[in-house]
């Protein structure tokens, strides 16, 4: 008897699969999840429990209507992704502000784009949220930033909300800002992490940073925890599935599974509820069990 398995070669080819069929533009030869990462937080709105409003909102007031209408469909969890970048279709390219400042802009237009019909047309002027801990926070109307990664948009989320800020504070570090603005974004443009300093205390720029390779921090370690729980499951499923099967099968079909000259296949089947579902089978019997009831 021998046990086909290869848990991460699966899981890759289930994140590819999902952008294969909304059309997502990604590279062969980079590592997937990664940019499967990158696609999903670009095209995939955060859910928010409550919506916080600038209380001196920076917005042109022809834009009351559209801001309304976004707030609206924040509220109550409503796709937004038709107002966001053109490039949220494209997984190689970072959002370097979404990367640093976890802040999404959204587009004003009134009708569908000319050639991307799902999108809506693009405006100069945009509306940017800040997202943090199921909040949304407007952050105001602006004309299209010259530069999107200067200390401004922490400032407007300080001035509002100085609690939030507090999330971020680097305790014990004294304010030394030697960067000038112009410095400071082309370090964030290189993936060089550089603190936001204010009244005395510094602090990371609204989230908790990118690596030198322009990854998130965040997804490193989600990465590294998934392929650990990958190689994990193999372990267990290619030393011990007949434990696992006990549970499934009676003792004659359990005996003919395994008495199969059949290669026995362990495959992924898809990502339910954010739980894998595997599937085992030979010629004798096909299961589906998810991972939950393995690690029981």
């Amino acid at each position: 008897m021998n046990i086909e398995i290869n848990l991460k070669e699966d899981f890759i080819n289930l994140l590819k699969l999902e952008m294969d069929t909304f059309g997502i533009k990604y590279s062969k030869s980079k590592d997937i999840e990664y940019q499967y990462l990158n696609y999903s937080r670009k095209r995939k709105i955060p859910t928010v429990n409550k919506v916080y409003n600038t209380p001196k909102i920076f917005a042109f007031y022809k834009y009351k209507d559209k801001i309304d209408e976004i707030i609206r469909a924040l509220e109550n969890n409503i796709d937004l992704s038709y107002r966001l970048s053109l490039l949220s279709m494209d997984s190689k390219k970072r959002d370097k502000m979404l990367d640093f400042f976890n802040i999404y802009h959204f587009h004003l237009g009134n009708k569908p784009h000319k050639k991307k019909t799902s999108f809506i047309e693009r405006t100069d002027d945009l509306l940017f949220v800040y997202f943090y801990e199921e909040k949304a926070y407007i952050l105001g109307v602006f004309p299209h930033p010259e530069e999107w990664l200067a200390n401004n948009w922490f400032q407007i989320v300080y001035n509002n909300w100085p609690e939030v800020c507090a999330s971020f504070e680097l305790n014990g570090i004294v304010s030394n800002e030697d960067f000038s603005r112009e410095e400071i974004v082309e370090l964030r443009k290189s993936s060089i992490n550089t603190s936001v300093y204010l009244n005395g205390k510094a602090y990371i720029p609204l989230n908790f940073g990118v690596t030198t390779s322009g990854a998130r921090i965040e997804d490193t370690m989600l990465i590294d925890k998934t392929h650990m729980i990958l190689e994990h499951l193999e372990n267990i499923l290619t030393n011990n599935l007949e434990i696992h099967l006990k549970k499934y099968l009676d003792k004659t079909k359990l005996r003919d599974f395994f008495k199969s000259k059949d290669n026995i296949k362990i495959n992924i089947k898809s990502l339910q509820d954010y739980s894998l579902v595997l599937i085992i089978k030979n010629s004798i019997m096909n299961i589906e069990i998810t991972y939950v009831d393995i690690l029981k």
